[in-house]
C-alpha cells in the first residue's frame, strides 16, 4: 500500500451538497507540516497505480494528503481556493476519497481522470445516464425538501407550488449547465445556502402578516423571486466584470461563522417544518409540547442516522438509499399500524397537499396579490440570501475547476449561472448554483463528455410532472432529516473542526457569528462578524514590524566607491546619521511605532543622533493617522535642530504625506530625496566637505594607489599606460566584452549599470577618481559583466593584458606594484560586500 510521509493527524471529515467541510489543510498549512505522497510501497518501489503527481508545487500535494483511513471532503479542495488560489496538475491520493458530498468509493484518487470502477466507464453515453439519473433523484429529493423548509406553518399551503418551483429551478440550471458550462461534468441546482436566510426571512414577514392564505404565500414568492433575481443579477455582474477572484479576499474566519451560522439556520428550520411553527425565540417551546416533539424528534433521528451513515460508509448511493429507505419504512409502518395515508396527513406526518389540483406556477398572478410593505421588509434577507449564494457560487466552480483538472472559464460560467438564477426568478423558484459533491461524483463515475446536465433536467423534468403526487407522499420526517444533516453537518465542519484549525482570535469571529445569528439575526451577523473580524485584523496587523531595519551611515554607506580615508572619515562620523527603512501599510495603529526612532534620537542629545533618514521604498500606503504622525515627527525634529530625510517617497504617499503638513517642514530640518542611495551620497558630501583636510598636492589617483605601489613606481605605471577622455554618457566598458583591460580613473565620476530583467538598467555603484574599473572581470578573466558609463567627462588610463605580461617579464617590480593595486581593490570591494551582507543579515 502506498504510505504517506508526515501525515497530518485527524484528516477525516466529510461533505454533503454544497459548500462542505473546512479541513484539515489548513491545520497543515498553518503548521507547516508536510504529508507528501511518495508514491511508494512499503518496500520502496514505486506502488501499482500510483504516479509521482508530475507538476504539482509539494505545498499543494501536502493540503491533499489523506491519513489511513481517512477520506477527503470538498473543503479540501475549498481550503486550497482559500488559501493558496489555483493548484496546476492533477493530484493522486494514498487512499480511498471515501466522502465527497455522496461520497467516492474509489481505491485511488486521481481528480483529474476519475478512478472509480463502474460498468461502463469510458467517455461513452453510458456514464452520462447513469450520473444524470443519480444526479435527477437527488435532485427531486432535495428540491422537495427546500420547499418544506421555506412553506411550513401558516405558508404550508404553498408547499405543493414551492416544490414546483424549486424542481424548476434545478431543472434550468441543469439545463444551462449541461448545455453551455465551461466543466463537462458541471451540475447546478437549487441550494440550501440562500434557502436557510429565506426561510427565516419568511418566518419573519410573509408567515406572520396578517392577511388572507393566499395572499401570504404570494408575499412569500414575491420575497423567494427576488432573491434569486438580486443572486442571478450579483453573478451575472460578477462575470460580466470578470471579477471571480473576489471570493479569495474574502475573511476565511468570516466565511466559516456565515457557513456555520447557515447550519444553525438549518436546524431550526428543521424544527419548524416539523413541528408547524414559526422560526423565532419561542421556536424551543415546540419541545416542551408533547404534540409537536412526536413530529420532531423523528426528523432529528433521521438526520443523525443521514449523518453517521454518510461519516461511516460514503458511498455514492448511500444517501439516495437512506432516503428511498425511510419512505419504504414509514408505509410499512402505515401497512402494519393499519393506517392511511389521510390520517397520516391529519396526524402532521404528511403535508396536506390536493394532488388533484393542476400543475400551476405562482407568476404572473401572484404579483399583484402579493403585500409589497412586507416585501420591502424582507429586502436585508433578500441581499444577505443573494450575497451568500454568489461567494458560494464562486467557491464551487473554483473548487469543481480543481476536482476536474480541467481550466474553467469562471466569468463565462458565473454568467451563466446568474442569467439561469434570473430565468429562475420568473417561475418564482429560490436561487441555486452549481453542486460541488454532485459533479465531482459525476467525475467519479467516469463522465468525461457534456449532457449529464441534460439528463438530470430531464429526470427532475419528470419530478415537476408529478410534484404534487411526490410531496404528498414524502414523509416530513425524511425531508426534515434530510435538512438537519446539512445543518449538523456545516455546524460540525464549520463551528466544531476549525477550532483545532483556526486560531483562537479567528475562531473567536466565528462564535460570535453563529451566536449573533442564532438571538438576533443573519443580517446583524454579516454586520457583527465582518465588525469584530475588522478590529482583530487591525489588532493583528498592529502588531507587525513597520521597520524594516535600521542602520547607520557607518554600516550602511552610499554606493559610491570613495578613496579609503573618505571611507575611514565616514565610518568615523556616520554613526550619527541614523537610518530606519519602513515597510508595509502605515495605519493609526502602527502610527505611535514612527515616533520610537525620533525620541531615541533626542535623547541622546546633542553628542549623539545628528541625522534621521526614513526610507519609505517598501511603504505600500498610508492613512492619514500615520500622514499625521510623520508630520508631528518633522515637526519635533525641526525644534530639535534634528536633519530629518525622506527618500523613496511613491506619488500617493508623498501626496498623502503634504496634505498632513509635510510640506511646510521640507527644506528646513526636512528634506526629500528619491532614492535612498541619493540621500546617503549627499549626507557624504556634508560630511566630508565639513573635515578639517589640508590641501593635498597629490592627485586622487597617485593619493590612492601610490600609497600602495610607491609613488615613483605608480608613477612609472602611469607613464606607461593609454590616456583616454570620455565624453558624458559616453560607454568606458560593455557588458559582454572580453575584459582584457584595466581601467584607472584619473577624473571625473562613472556608474556601473546592470540590466533590470524587465528592461532598462540599474545603477549598482558610482566611481569617483582614483577607482578602479572593471578590475574584477579582470583578475577572474571573464566577459564584463557590467556597463560602466561616464557621469560627466571622464580622463581614464588604461593597461592591457599584454602590457601587463611585459611588464612582469621586462620590469618585475611595476608587475609586482600593478599585483598590489588590484590585491587592494578586489579587498576593499570585498569589505564594502560584507558589509552590506552583515546589515542585510541583521
Amino acid at each position: 500500500m502506498p504510505r504517506p510521509v508526515g501525515t497530518c493527524d485527524e484528516q477525516r471529515v466529510h461533505a454533503g451538497p454544497g459548500i462542505r467541510a473546512l479541513t484539515d489543510p489548513l491545520r497543515c498549512a498553518a503548521s507547516g507540516s508536510r504529508a507528501l505522497h511518495t508514491g511508494e510501497s512499503d518496500g520502496g518501489r514505486p506502488a501499482d497505480g500510483v504516479a509521482p503527481a508530475a507538476g504539482v508545487p509539494a505545498p499543494a500535494i501536502a493540503a491533499f494528503s489523506i491519513a489511513p483511513g481517512g477520506s477527503l471532503a470538498a473543503g479540501d479542495l475549498l481550503s486550497q481556493i482559500l488559501l493558496r488560489g489555483r493548484m496546476d496538475g492533477p493530484a493522486r491520493f494514498p487512499y480511498p476519497p471515501a466522502k465527497m458530498g455522496w461520497g467516492m468509493g474509489a481505491e485511488s484518487g486521481d481528480l483529474r481522470s476519475g478512478s472509480m470502477a463502474v460498468p461502463g466507464r469510458g467517455s461513452g453515453i453510458l456514464p452520462v445516464l447513469v450520473a444524470g439519473l443519480i444526479a435527477g433523484l437527488d435532485g427531486i429529493g432535495f428540491a422537495v425538501a427546500v420547499a418544506s423548509l421555506l412553506f411550513t406553518g401558516a405558508l404550508a399551503s404553498g408547499l405543493s407550488m414551492g416544490a414546483g418551483a424549486a424542481l424548476l429551478c434545478t431543472i434550468i440550471l441543469s439545463a444551462l449547465a449541461g448545455w453551455r458550462g465551461s466543466l463537462p461534468t458541471m451540475i447546478s441546482h437549487v441550494q440550501d445556502m440562500g434557502v436557510a436566510v429565506l426561510a427565516v426571512t419568511l418566518g419573519g414577514t410573509a408567515a406572520v402578516m396578517a392577511a388572507a392564505p393566499e395572499q401570504r404565500v404570494a408575499t412569500a414568492f414575491v420575497i423567494i423571486a427576488l432573491s434569486s433575481f438580486a443572486a442571478g443579477a450579483l453573478m451575472w455582474l460578477t462575470g460580466k466584470l470578470r471579477a471571480g477572484q473576489i471570493v479569495k479576499f474574502f475573511p476565511l474566519e468570516v466565511l466559516a461563522g456565515f457557513m456555520a451560522g447557515t447550519g444553525w439556520l438549518l436546524l431550526t428550520g428543521g424544527i419548524a417544518m416539523t413541528g408547524g411553527v414559526e422560526p423565532g425565540t419561542s421556536l424551543w417551546l415546540a419541545f416542551a409540547d408533547q404534540g409537536h416533539l412526536k413530529l420532531i424528534l423523528p426528523g432529528l433521528a433521521f438526520g443523525g442516522l443521514l449523518y453517521w451513515a454518510m461519516a461511516r460508509y460514503g458511498h455514492p448511493l448511500t444517501l439516495l438509499g437512506l432516503l428511498l429507505g425511510g419512505i419504504a419504512l414509514f408505509y410499512a409502518w402505515l401497512f402494519i399500524t393499519g393506517g392511511s395515508v389521510a390520517d397520516a396527513a391529519a396526524q402532521g406526518f404528511l403535508p396536506r397537499v390536493d394532488t388533484d389540483a393542476a400543475l400551476a406556477l405562482p407568476f404572473p398572478a401572484m404579483l399583484w396579490q402579493a403585500d409589497w410593505s412586507v416585501v420591502a421588509q424582507g429586502l436585508p434577507g433578500i441581499l444577505t440570501a443573494a450575497l451568500l449564494c454568489l461567494f458560494a457560487a464562486l467557491m464551487n466552480t473554483s473548487a469543481l475547476e480543481i476536482a476536474s483538472g480541467r481550466e474553467a472559464d469562471m466569468d463565462r460560467d458565473m454568467k451563466l449561472t446568474g442569467g439561469g438564477n434570473l430565468l429562475v426568478a420568473c417561475v418564482g423558484g429560490p436561487p441555486g448554483y452549481p453542486g460541488l459533491a454532485i459533479s465531482v461524483l459525476a467525475q467519479k463515475l467516469g463522465v468525461t463528455r457534456r449532457g449529464v446536465g441534460l439528463v438530470t433536467a430531464a429526470v427532475v423534468l419528470a419530478g415537476f410532472l408529478f410534484s404534487r403526487q411526490i410531496v404528498a407522499h414524502v414523509p416530513l420526517f425524511v425531508n426534515a432529516g434530510l435538512i438537519f444533516y446539512f445543518g449538523i453537518d456545516l455546524l460540525k465542519d464549520w463551528l466544531i473542526d476549525t477550532r483545532r484549525k483556526f486560531s483562537l482570535r479567528e475562531w473567536s469571529v466565528v462564535v460570535v457569528i453563529v451566536l449573533v445569528v442564532a438571538v438576533s439575526g443573519f443580517l446583524q451577523a454579516i454586520a457583527a462578524g465582518f465588525l469584530v473580524a475588522t478590529v482583530l485584523f487591525a489588532w493583528s496587523y498592529a502588531h507587525v514590524p513597520v521597520i524594516r531595519s535600521t542602520a547607520t551611515l557607518a554600516t550602511l554607506p552610499s554606493s559610491i566607491e570613495r578613496a579609503p580615508e573618505d571611507s575611514a572619515f565616514i565610518a568615523a562620523h556616520g554613526g550619527r546619521v541614523k537610518i530606519i527603512q519602513l515597510q508595509g501599510f502605515l495605519f493609526f495603529g502602527t502610527a505611535e511605532k514612527l515616533m520610537a526612532p525620533l525620541r531615541e534620537a533626542l535623547a541622546q542629545g546633542s553628542g549623539g543622533t545628528q541625522a534621521v533618514v526614513l526610507d519609505f521604498s517598501h511603504v505600500t500606503s498610508l492613512d492619514t493617522a500615520s500622514a499625521g504622525a510623520v508630520a508631528r515627527l518633522a515637526a519635533t525634529a525641526g525644534q530639535a535642530s534634528l536633519d530629518l530625510y525622506f527618500c523613496g517617497l511613491k506619488p500617493h504617499v508623498l501626496q498623502v504625506l503634504e496634505r498632513s503638513g509635510l510640506a511646510s517642514a521640507e527644506g528646513k530640518t526636512a528634506h526629500h530625496f528619491d532614492t535612498l542611495d541619493q540621500t546617503l551620497e549627499h549626507i557624504e558630501r556634508q560630511l566630508l566637505a565639513g573635515r578639517d583636510q589640508p590641501p593635498q598636492p597629490l592627485s586622487a589617483l597617485m593619493l590612492r594607489h601610490g600609497t600602495v605601489a610607491g609613488l615613483e613606481a605608480f608613477g612609472s605605471l602611469i607613464r606607461l599606460m593609454h590616456t583616454e577622455t570620455v565624453a558624458p554618457g559616453q560607454a568606458i566598458i560593455r557588458a559582454g566584452d572580453r575584459a582584457d583591460r584595466l581601467f584607472f580613473l584619473e577624473r571625473g565620476r562613472a556608474q556601473v549599470l546592470v540590466p533590470r530583467p524587465g528592461g532598462g538598467r540599474r545603477r549598482l555603484r558610482t566611481m569617483e577618481a582614483g577607482a578602479l574599473l572593471g578590475d574584477v572581470a579582470f583578475a577572474l578573466d571573464v566577459p564584463r559583466t557590467a556597463d560602466v558609463v561616464a557621469e560627466d567627462e571622464c580622463q581614464i588610463l588604461w593597461i592591457t593584458v599584454e602590457d601587463m605580461r611585459k611588464l612582469e617579464a621586462t620590469r618585475p617590480e611595476l608587475g609586482m606594484a600593478l599585483q598590489r593595486i588590484l590585491s587592494r581593490a578586489l579587498a576593499e570591494k570585498v569589505v564594502a560586500a560584507n558589509r552590506l551582507t552583515d546589515h542585510m543579515r541583521s
